[in-house]
């Protein structure tokens, strides 16, 4: 039988049934939910496929909640192609992506602008959430293995697109274990809660989540940015691990604001997207004495490299 990334994931994270997996909205999602999350929109998917002749083509415009991650893994399961997509698009920007990307079915969350869309067909997540499907046993077969397509930031050019397979999916999970069993690497455990900012959109965001997830780790998701509410979830929450980009680095860096708020629980810093300045580290450091870990991260398209920055106190 060909590897599976839904069903391995769906094998992998099983063990930890009640712990909590996703805390959103202020409401904790245990394993054990975010799997009927993933079962449900599995039939969802199924059903949609047999609406259509071609094969099924998901444009996902939508901010980051545990719905579009269930979406996600239960496209791997269904056999569909799911392509997340920025929500925060202009109307140009959403018809150019959709031609590029030959979606033929369109998914966004309720709180994207409709407007944007005029005349094409749009099915909102609540809806498609809460209407009767019948149960499906499709099983993944090598003929209709899912697919994620990502487009590239457009920095080196017109936006590329990607599809990771299977194989590359698949690549992730043998890497995240690798890595466990690798003392030169720091991987977060299962007692760690981890935040940071992510769009779900974006391959590096995605892929690092469904990591963490995999990994049996609590995941704080974050919406939007706001530095209050950014630095005050941190603190109350206890978060453990933060995944930032270099903008963000620099604010923990340098703004005052971080001063007002207790991170000791904060262990580890990854900082991902480009390379941060070397001041910038120490004065996190600095500034951080509870502080274990910084690991500067560079992202390929089917690989992540980890360096290890180790503070000192």
């Amino acid at each position: 039988m060909m590897r599976n990334f839904g069903r391995e994931f769906l094998e992998e994270t099983s063990i930890f049934e009640n712990k909590t997996c996703l805390i959103w909205r202020d409401r904790e999602i245990s394993f054990k939910e975010f799997h009927e999350y993933i079962g449900k929109w599995k039939n969802v998917l199924d059903e949609q496929k047999t609406k259509t002749t071609n094969p099924l083509r998901i444009a996902l415009f939508c901010t980051n909640s545990p719905d579009i991650l269930a979406i996600i893994v239960a496209g791997q399961l269904s056999g569909v192609t799911v392509i997340p997509l920025n929500p925060s698009y202009k109307k140009y920007e959403i018809d150019e992506y959709i031609s590029k990307s030959i979606a033929n079915f369109i998914i966004v969350s309720d709180d994207v602008d409709l407007d944007k869309f005029e005349e094409r067909e749009v099915n909102l997540i609540s809806e498609l959430f809460t209407s009767n499907v019948t149960p499906s046993s499709t099983a993944s077969t090598p003929e209709n293995q899912g697919v994620i397509v990502f487009f590239s930031s457009g920095t080196t050019g017109p936006p590329k697109q990607f599809e990771y397979t299977q194989r590359i999916l698949c690549s992730q999970i043998d890497q995240i274990k690798a890595i466990r069993s690798d003392p030169r690497f720091f991987s977060p455990s299962t007692d760690d809660i981890c935040y940071g900012v992510l769009p779900f959109f974006h391959a590096g965001g995605l892929i690092t989540i469904l990591s963490m997830i995999f990994s049996g780790c609590t995941v704080l998701i974050n919406e939007r940015w706001n530095e209050h509410e950014f630095l005050a979830n941190c603190q109350n929450y206890k978060v453990s691990v933060l995944f930032l980009v270099p903008p963000v680095l620099n604010f923990f860096a340098n703004h005052p604001l971080v001063s007002s708020y207790d991170l000791s629980a904060l262990k580890t810093i990854y900082v991902g997207a480009a390379a941060s300045p070397p001041e910038n580290f120490a004065k996190v450091a600095e500034r951080l004495p509870e502080l274990e870990n910084l690991i500067q991260c560079k992202f390929s398209y089917n690989v992540s490299f980890f360096i290890r920055r180790k503070c000192c106190t």
